[in-house]
């Protein structure tokens, strides 16, 4: 068995943005630039259209697509510099303490007035990673629980990355190269 404590710091959550921030930047990105690619190429045929056919209406529609244009620049520039890895934790302190038993990952949340228990079987997690200095195990697409592996109590290293690669099997990443 295997078991780890882990009280959250701002470096648990720099690191998760770290492993997280190029696919959500790729997400958000791609439709944005396209949105304004199309409205600055719009912009343009109406400045050549409106040289051969003057009219208030072409002037109107140039105005527009100039505004979506730099609507959705302002948009794009936003998602380059969203958060860059400084989000908060809450205000409320707690002790977190994982056992990686044979079937299920056992949390259990300690506060000052309260204990919270939960029960995850491995079939249920989403996916898991490892990396030079972290685990991040998804228990869903948008929420994941991060160990430093100087925070495992008992057990080691390599047996928690074999127990995950061999429950989780093609969910498990290997990104020990990735400096995170």
């Amino acid at each position: 068995m295997v078991r780890a404590r882990v009280k959250y710091q701002q470096h648990h959550l720099r690191a998760l943005y770290a492993l997280t921030k190029l696919p959500y930047i790729l997400k958000n990105i791609i439709s944005d630039c396209l949105w304004f690619a199309g409205s600055l190429s719009a912009m343009i045929y109406l400045l050549y259209y409106s040289r051969k056919y003057p009219g208030k209406e072409v002037t109107f529609l140039i105005v527009c697509s100039a505004l979506f244009a730099l609507w959705t620049a302002k948009d794009v520039i936003k998602i380059l510099k969203e958060d860059c890895g400084k989000m908060k934790l809450p205000s409320y302190d707690f002790v977190m303490d994982f056992s990686f038993a044979d079937d299920f990952l056992d949390e259990q949340k300690t506060g000052e007035n309260f204990t919270v228990n939960k029960i995850f079987p491995y079939s249920s997690l989403h996916h898991a990673v490892e990396t030079m200095n972290y685990f991040f195990i998804f228990i869903d697409k948008g929420r994941a629980f991060i160990i430093h592996k100087s925070e495992l109590t008992e057990g080691n290293v390599y047996e928690l990355g074999a127990m995950l690669d061999e429950k989780l099997g093609s969910r498990f990443s290997d990104k020990r190269s990735v400096n995170i």
